[in-house]
């Protein structure tokens, strides 16, 4: 399987809605299950400051907001 997680501040406003502040990085990942994908980006959030979010698994609305 492969996807994508992006890193960098993310508002989660309830369940079913987040908001994607700024990007710090992107990173494609490929692993044999969507738990493994999720690991994977949990372990390396941290480099970014903790927020991650794999589009492809979210169930909910995704937005764009930029920040200044």
């Amino acid at each position: 399987m492969k996807t994508e997680a992006i890193y960098g501040t993310i508002v989660f406003t309830d369940a079913e809605n987040a908001i994607i502040q700024h990007i710090a990085s992107r990173e494609t990942i490929n692993a044999d299950s969507n738990e493994d994908c999720e690991d994977i980006a949990e372990h390396n959030a941290g480099y970014y400051g903790g927020d991650w979010i794999i589009p492809d698994f979210y169930k909910g609305r995704i937005s764009w907001e930029c920040l200044e």
